[in-house]
């Protein structure tokens, strides 16, 4: 294990996180940021800056990625 991946903050998604998180994909998506099923490159950088200011949390594209796979389970 490296560094980083122990000083990884396990992501917690209650329903305001969750809410900010599609928030910032949906701003994305109409900026058309999307390609095909996802995001592009710069549209999951730019919802994870604006999804990390607006919660105050430091959540890494890996996290997002993996609740917007989750979310789509649902």
């Amino acid at each position: 294990m490296s560094n980083n991946e122990s000083l990884k903050t396990k992501a917690a998604w209650d329903m305001e996180t969750t809410k900010q998180f599609i928030q910032a994909c949906l701003d994305q998506v109409a900026k058309q940021q999307r390609n095909g099923t996802t995001l592009t490159k710069k549209g999951w950088k730019d919802a994870l800056s604006q999804f990390n200011e607006k919660t105050g949390k430091q959540y890494d594209k890996i996290q997002l990625k993996n609740k917007w796979d989750n979310l789509k389970k649902e």
